[in-house]
């Protein structure tokens, strides 16, 4: 088992035992309190441990292709985290935010997140602070591809 498999495992061990400390209580509890603290740690290991791994890639020695596809992850992440942002909306507005759709954007949205925060470098270039037009035409285009092959009626 990796480092970083050791690491999620244990984040996702105290997340149960704090959604088990927390059932039914108005106020936070001690045990809470530092089940919380720990998990808020654990996160930090991982983010750093993350940070790592990126910085093993040695970007000068990657062909510029290749490298390519890195720097895309963060700008279709943060497509992502628009769309599901836009999901969750939708799911609160209908009355459906416990459904298993608000779990799987919660998933998806702490993933992209991720990635964007992974790799944002200071020796990647900064798109994303300029993707505005990129995400609402790749949302766009998304939706008109859905539109031509999949009949939907509202009846």
């Amino acid at each position: 088992m990796t480092d970083r498999e050791r690491l999620k495992n244990q984040i996702t061990a105290l997340e149960r035992e704090l959604i088990n400390e927390s059932r039914g209580k108005v106020i936070i509890t001690g045990k809470a309190i530092k089940l919380r603290e720990k998990k808020e740690q654990l996160m930090r290991e991982l983010d750093e441990l993350d940070r790592k791994e990126v910085d093993l890639l040695n970007f000068q020695r990657i062909p510029f292709e290749e490298l390519l596809d890195i720097i895309a992850l963060p700008l279709i992440a943060d497509v992502i985290t628009e769309i599901v942002a836009g999901v969750d909306s939708m799911l609160r507005r209908n009355g459906c935010e416990k459904t298993v759709f608000s779990h799987y954007t919660s998933q998806i949205r702490s993933a992209a997140l991720a990635i964007v925060d992974t790799l944002n470098r200071p020796d990647l270039p900064r798109l994303l602070d300029h993707d505005d037009t990129l995400v609402d035409a790749v949302y766009k285009k998304v939706k008109s591809f859905i539109r031509q092959r999949i009949n939907i009626t509202n009846e």
